[in-house]
């Protein structure tokens, strides 16, 4: 749809540095593609979506942010990206990550495993209410799941 793994499969689309200027990681046209399909199908079926329908993503800079923006864009929905709390600073962070999700409208969140353990903390109950969050998915355990699928 938005890619060509076919035509230019090892065609590396994304390239993340560490603070040192050396290759951190990767992505190929075709990783990527494959990744996005894989985080489609878990929207689809963990999430319900409807085209149209906003996904807050609350991951930090980087490759599983990028696959899950596309991933996002290639079960009709729109990404929404959120910076996500800053776990030694939760009380004043977490409160702007719930302000932004309910704005947006977002009907699921996505984030990775770590994350979502951090939204389910004790610091992160003293918070905010996350009772009325919307569902949130860890596409760390759902893609692992998913690859056994596939």
């Amino acid at each position: 749809m938005f890619l060509h793994p076919q035509t230019t499969p090892e065609h590396v689309l994304y390239t993340l540095l560490n603070s040192r200027g050396a290759i951190a990681s990767s992505l190929t046209c075709l990783q990527l593609h494959k990744r996005a399909e894989k985080i489609a199908a878990v929207l689809g079926e963990r999430g319900h979506l409807q085209d149209g329908d906003h996904v807050a993503l609350v991951y930090p800079p980087g490759i599983d942010l990028i696959a899950a923006f596309y991933g996002c864009l290639y079960a009709g929905c729109v990404p929404i990206t959120v910076r996500p709390p800053h776990p030694q600073n939760i009380a004043t962070t977490l409160p702007t990550v719930k302000m932004i999700v309910e704005v947006s409208r977002s009907v699921c969140m996505m984030t990775t495993q770590v994350i979502c353990k951090l939204l389910r903390s004790k610091e992160a109950l003293a918070a905010v209410d996350i009772r009325t969050w919307p569902p949130v998915i860890d596409t760390g355990t759902q893609l692992a799941n998913a690859a056994e699928d596939f």
